[in-house]
């Protein structure tokens, strides 16, 4: 899944595509490390409303330093205060 912290860039996909990506990986990491038995993993897989979504309308320039830092707090539940 990459290490910890890492942001990857997806514009080269639709939102839809991207959540069904980080669907797969989230589910993947998941049964991989126990949490998930693998019956689970393929519903879930499978499952039309999955509840994930991606957010692609709004970007952060890489050398956006004070931008990365607010997304940054923003997915931690900070905010940016």
């Amino acid at each position: 899944m990459g290490s910890p912290g890492c942001v990857f860039r997806v514009d080269r996909y639709t939102g839809e595509a991207a959540a069904l990506v980080f669907r797969h990986k989230v589910l993947s990491f998941l049964h991989a490390e126990g949490l998930l038995s693998e019956e689970r993993t393929r519903l879930l897989l499978f499952w039309r409303h999955s509840g994930f979504s991606v957010h692609s309308t709004v970007t952060v320039p890489p050398d956006d330093r004070g931008g990365r830092e607010r997304l940054a707090r923003t997915l931690l539940g900070r905010g940016s205060c």
